[in-house]
């Protein structure tokens, strides 16, 4: 259900693209909830969060955010002429080098055959409709690199419809990697925006440093 007053076109805000409707709202911001008419929920010490996303959509969803990339999420896409949709695709982010990486994340335990023909459903409509209902002002010839996200990629299965497959130890470990090169939170503080990212920076760097266990416990 969408808060009083609420439009049904995506609303751009730095960054970041947000919406209602058929694409989905990662997190609002006690300023946005003024803009809505709902100011008395800016008197708290509250953020609100309205998201369908599971634990690790959200995660990449403030990387590929944080990277200077403009993220839609769970986004429905080829309207049907008789109502519902297609498709819904899960993360499609616009870089500034003009790529689009489009990544499906999941943590199912289907059989590989099962895996093919869901993917294969969510790529093509990725292919599809990126441009004709995301980013319709981008020259259709931007690349586009889709990624499924799944619990394990073993060496003969590193494609899936189409798309390059990597494990979720892979990604975590490629944005574990990029957060560690901002060093400790003292001196480069990823933005509270980016609450995961955050965590991560203080558990792999430390605020000042990282202390072993033994020094915590004097």
């Amino acid at each position: 259900m969408s808060p009083p007053g609420a439009t049904k076109e995506p609303l751009v805000t730095g960054s970041s693209s947000f919406g209602f409707g058929h694409s989905s709202f990662r997190l609002w911001s006690l300023g946005f909830c003024w803009s809505l008419g709902l100011g008395h929920l800016a008197h708290s010490s509250i953020v609100v969060i309205l998201s369908n996303m599971s634990h690790l959509e959200d995660l990449l969803a403030e990387y590929y955010e944080w990277g200077s990339h403009v993220v839609k999420c769970n986004t429905l896409v080829g309207r049907r002429q008789h109502g519902g949709w297609e498709m819904e695709l899960d993360i499609i982010a616009y870089s500034p080098e003009n790529k689009i990486p489009h990544l499906e994340p999941s943590l199912d335990a289907l059989c590989w055959t099962k895996r093919q023909e869901r993917f294969k459903k969510k790529f093509n409509a990725g292919r599809k409709y990126i441009f004709k209902d995301m980013f319709p002002w981008l020259p259709p010839d931007t690349q586009i690199i889709q990624r499924a996200i799944l619990v394990s990629a073993g060496e003969h299965r590193r494609t899936l419809a189409g798309a390059e497959v990597l494990s979720v130890d892979e990604m975590i470990g490629e944005i574990k990697q990029a957060v560690a090169c901002k060093g400790p939170a003292s001196r480069a503080a990823i933005s509270e925006r980016y609450p995961l990212l955050r965590t991560i920076q203080l558990v792999v760097c430390g605020h000042y440093r990282l202390a072993d266990s033994n020094t915590a416990k004097e």
